[in-house]
């Protein structure tokens, strides 16, 4: 007899103390931490996706997902809070006048109803941690995405690199080549204006001479008679002819008079071809160094169309931040997962504690079976009034304006939003997850 009283004195006491921990069995802080935690990162990688559309739309959705799961757990957990409390309200009273009734048929039924409402309790937490499982391969997903798109990125820049070196080594190339064409054009140009003086010169001479010739004295045109060409310019008639038998002096300076005025005309000749020869490469270094600058326009302009698609691109160390981003919501859904198999054990627990003392309903008739019963049922009564006030703490936090504010960015525009206020906003986001403790939550 002594040995039961010390084996129940143990057990009373086993009971007492899991009583007194069961908000650590239970650590609906975790929970909430988690939520939290996950919400602050997920708005933090949100924030870094402006350059990144598909992947920021892909993020969204799990954001979304995660908000519509955290108030399923808040009203699942509130659900769990109210059936707690009506355990305790009502089938445990009406277990306690059975008893008093020494109905054994009537406790029995009623622990059953209690047992069926724990069991669906818990099958709604495993249901709820399978959802978030299925959170966490989503967004192991949006890990893969937003990897797979950083490697893109990096390659698409290179590539956009390489093509805007050889647009740049072109231009370079170009841009010697019109130089060139330029000191030709300015050489030529030189050349041209000598040619011109030159011309001015030769026509200013052969003027010149043609009043000379309208001066010729008798003797001199009898001696050296102008040819015939140039007698007809001037007078339009013939010339007179030579005298027979002139001295071999008089010949010599008729010849060489005669040579003078060839080469006067040679001379002029040559310039007009030259002047000519001259403006037509003139025009063609013109043209060549026109298509240059043409070309040199196109090469800019290819150079501008490559920087703008690497500026759209965005910058790729924010896909590997996101990342980083990700894995730590990863964690903290499984803080969720962990708390949801806690929450398991807990309701089993619940479901053992309530049906306890079932054996002793066999001899309900017996007072001292009816008081070792009612024993057992107070400490099934603490567990379920322990179980109720932490759901119920946990419903208040995360019904108040915290909770409701965790997924409020899901409701802006990150789109219109300046650079330096997403940089701002992510470094109270980041202070608050370095500093900010969740609420405590304990057994009352």
């Amino acid at each position: 007899m002594a040995s039961g009283s010390l084996q129940q004195a143990d057990e009373d006491a086993t009971a007492l103390t899991i009583v007194e921990r069961l908000g650590d069995m239970l650590p609906l802080e975790e929970l909430w931490r988690g939520q939290e935690e996950t919400a602050r990162w997920l708005h933090i990688a949100y924030l870094s996706l402006h350059d990144f559309p598909d992947v920021e739309a892909e993020l969204r959705q799990n954001a979304v997902s995660c908000r519509q799961q955290q108030s399923l757990a808040s009203n699942l957990i509130s659900k769990f809070k109210a059936t707690g409390y009506q355990i305790l309200e009502d089938l445990i009273p009406q277990v306690r006048d059975a008893v008093e009734l020494q109905d054994a048929e009537l406790a029995l039924d009623t622990i059953e109803m209690a047992k069926n409402w724990t069991a669906e309790m818990k099958e709604e937490a495993t249901n709820t941690r399978d959802r978030y499982q299925k959170i966490i391969m989503d967004v192991n997903k949006n890990i893969s995405t937003a990897k797979k798109k950083k490697q893109e990125v990096i390659s698409e820049k290179q590539s956009l690199e390489q093509k805007a070196k050889m647009a740049t080594e072109q231009k370079k190339l170009i841009e010697e080549k019109k130089g060139k064409y330029e000191e030709e054009r300015k050489k030529v140009e030189e050349e041209l204006a000598s040619s011109k003086k030159k011309a001015k010169t030769l026509e200013e001479k052969h003027i010149k001479d043609d009043i000379d010739d309208d001066s010729r004295d008798p003797l001199t045109e009898l001696l050296c008679p102008e040819p015939k060409t140039r007698r007809q310019k001037r007078k339009g008639g013939g010339g007179v002819l030579g005298f027979l038998g002139v001295t071999k002096i008089v010949e010599i300076m008729c010849d060489t008079e005669g040579k003078e005025r060839e080469q006067d005309r040679k001379d002029r000749e040559e310039v007009r071809e030259q002047i000519t020869k001259q403006r037509e490469e003139m025009l063609k270094l013109s043209s060549s160094e026109t298509s240059a600058a043409e070309e040199m326009i196109e090469k800019q302009a290819i150079l501008e169309k490559l920087k703008n698609a690497q500026d759209m691109m965005g910058d790729e160390s924010s896909l590997l931040t996101v990342v980083q981003h990700l894995a730590q919501v990863d964690a903290q859904l499984q803080r969720c997962i962990d708390f949801w198999e806690k929450m398991d054990s807990v309701l089993s627990l619940l479901s053992q504690k309530t049906e306890k003392g079932n054996p002793y309903l066999k001899k309900v008739e017996d007072e001292r079976y009816r008081v070792k019963y009612l024993k057992t049922l107070d400490g099934s009564e603490k567990f379920w009034k322990a179980f109720g006030a932490l759901c119920g703490r946990y419903v208040q936090i995360t019904s108040g304006v915290e909770g409701k504010n965790l997924y409020a960015f899901l409701d802006g525009r990150a789109d219109i939003m300046t650079k330096e206020e997403r940089k701002k906003t992510i470094e109270t986001l980041a202070e608050q997850l370095g500093g900010t403790a969740a609420p405590a939550i304990q057994s009352q």
